[in-house]
């Protein structure tokens, strides 16, 4: 069964003045899967209010779709992307791979590397 998955990227960050790339984005995606859709979105982040690609992927894998995300953290230098998936929200950080988010019900918490083999 595939699962729905979406990845929340800012295309700005607040330290460097230079924007990240929509292309680039959108390339490095599509080079780990054959269908997703993508949205232009604006969303906020600490405050400040910056563009935002929502990636929309139907797959059968977390721990792919948790991957690309560390990898686009990475690749970006942002603080974090967004991922959403099982009605929860993650923020996948590049310094540790820790995702900390809140659950359908409110609840905030918090996860360790540990938690990336039991994804999938």
């Amino acid at each position: 069964m595939l699962r729905i998955h979406k990845l929340y990227v800012g295309l700005s960050k607040k330290d460097h003045p230079e924007k990240i790339n929509r292309a680039q984005v959108i390339s490095t995606v599509a080079k780990h899967f054959d269908s997703f859709t993508v949205h232009d979105a604006q969303g906020f982040y600490k405050g400040d209010q910056e563009k935002t690609l929502v990636f929309t992927i139907a797959h059968n894998s977390n721990s792919d779709i948790t991957a690309i995300a560390h990898q686009l953290c990475i690749l970006l230098k942002q603080d974090a992307i967004g991922l959403e998936f099982d009605n929860s929200y993650y923020r996948i950080k590049q310094d540790q791979f820790v995702l900390t988010g809140v659950d359908i019900n409110g609840i905030n918490f918090s996860v360790n590397n540990d938690f990336r083999e039991n994804l999938s």
